[in-house]
């Protein structure tokens, strides 16, 4: 017999989001949050050695009883590592999530470095407006990989990130995705936009068609930019990959699998047949397991091409994530896209990240 009442939710935590944002007046703040029903839970955030830090808390409760709980604190109060640990008070339920603080995420600091980068930027600019009046434009557009390659240059100069492989951040921990080589797009992926840009190909192509995804892969950028501060992938590797195979849920189906590979699920197109479907297309769940398994293979290829060095390993993982390791591990390294569909997804995607790490990635 029914009470004629409403039923209590069902204890539930959901999985904790951490991220870093950059405030009105310079400072970086990493926040996390979270939700559960009944009863509200409690968020702590905690450093390495899980002491608890003084940090700004906030919460919200739905009508429906859902409650809310968010927290941040200052990157220099983090110090090199956050945990941000959210629990239901009376129960065992429990999550927590991570992130590294590296010097990446450090503010720039006055130097020659960044003086050299702020000369390099007004000489690009001057450059770039005395080549409208003088160069035809078919030369404008064979010089824009050259310029926007001295343009990731000067970021770099800015962030004050090292060269030497072993100064680097942990986003770069599988190579650095700006140093890896690329060719671009292939003439058949350059087909795509040739009604937009005709003559276009190669790293210009590439370029082109991250740029034409840019707004729908916007949508998921926090998201994105947490899997890869997590699992220590640059976020615009993930935002790559993610504009190749999904181009950000445009080429989805209503159930969530590719418009062109019904095998393929969700925005990282993973494929049902090797990987049990996680979460919803466009959930952090789902981009986590695209981007766990993208690190396993840049393990495998570390342990299986020991004389590569990490950024072509990163390459060959990337031509393994669509072709398969077994298909891949055999070539060598200029033949890897020779696998890949249209011959060109690693270094379409490599091209695509170099585009997105310049455009708020």
């Amino acid at each position: 017999m029914s009470s004629g009442g409403t039923a209590a939710p069902t204890a539930q935590l959901s999985e904790v989001n951490v991220s870093v944002r950059r405030t009105s007046d310079d400072q970086l703040l990493v926040g996390c949050e979270s939700s559960g029903w009944s009863p509200a839970p409690v968020l702590a955030l905690l450093d390495a050695r899980r002491s608890a830090l003084a940090a700004r808390t906030e919460s919200s409760v739905r009508p429906d009883l859902l409650y809310a709980v968010r927290g941040s604190v200052s990157v220099a109060a983090a110090g090199a590592m956050l945990i941000c640990r959210v629990e239901l008070p009376g129960t065992s339920l429990a999550s927590e999530n991570k992130i590294y603080i590296t010097d990446e995420f450090a503010p720039p600091q006055d130097g020659p470095g960044r003086y050299l980068a702020l000369l390099v930027s007004f000489a690009l600019v001057c450059v770039a407006a005395s080549l409208l009046f003088i160069v035809p434009l078919r030369t404008i557009v064979k010089l824009r990989s050259s310029v926007q390659r001295l343009a990731a240059l000067v970021i770099r100069l800015i962030t004050r990130q090292s060269t030497a492989p072993d100064d680097e951040p942990r986003l770069g921990e599988y190579g650095d995705i700006l140093r890896v080589e690329t060719t671009g797009a292939s003439e058949h992926t350059a087909r795509a936009i040739e009604q937009l840009y005709r003559g276009v190909s190669g790293v210009e192509a590439s370029n082109r068609l991250a740029e034409r995804d840019l707004t729908e892969v916007l949508m998921f950028r926090d998201m994105i930019v947490s899997v890869g501060n997590t699992l220590s992938i640059r976020p615009a590797l993930i935002a790559a990959i993610i504009s190749r195979q999904s181009r950000a849920g445009i080429d989805l189906n209503r159930d969530g699998y590719g418009a062109t590979d019904p095998d393929c699920f969700g925005l990282m197109q993973i494929n049902k047949h090797y990987h049990a479907v996680k979460g919803n297309a466009y959930s952090r769940e789902h981009v986590d397991q695209g981007v766990t398994f993208f690190i396993q293979l840049c393990k495998t290829m570390k342990r299986t091409k020991p004389r590569w060095n990490r950024e072509q390993q990163l390459k060959a993982a990337l031509a393994c994530y669509v072709a398969g390791e077994e298909r891949v591990i055999p070539l060598a390294y200029d033949e890897l896209d020779s696998v890949t569909p249209y011959g060109d997804f690693a270094n379409d995607v490599v091209a695509r990240a170099q585009w997105f790490a310049l455009h708020g990635f």
